[in-house]
């Protein structure tokens, strides 16, 4: 049971940590690539949540270049995944401990 445990521990932290490194990279990219009309925080969409809480699909995809919303997509889809992947993790800390 204990090498088992420590397996999909190790498996589900690579995987992680894969996802993450993924999600920095898109933050560094769109950063990078937004107008110049877009200094300030215009380019997230109006609202309260997007103060609170940074998400790819609160970016205004107008206020990035096209490198910008040609890498937006994969963002939002990693985002996605990556909080997918910690739902299954803590799903599998319940059923390991």
């Amino acid at each position: 049971m204990t090498w088992t445990a420590v397996s999909l521990l190790t498996v589900w932290l690579t995987g992680l940590l894969t996802l993450i490194g993924r999600y920095m990279e898109s933050i560094r990219i769109i950063h990078n690539n937004l107008t110049p009309e877009a200094a300030d925080l215009g380019y997230m969409k109006p609202g309260w949540k997007s103060f609170l809480w940074f998400r790819f699909a609160n970016i205004n995809p107008l206020r990035l270049n096209s490198a910008g919303r040609s890498r937006l997509n994969g963002a939002i889809w990693n985002e996605r995944a990556m909080y997918a992947w910690i739902a299954a993790g803590l799903f599998l800390f319940a059923y390991l401990f």
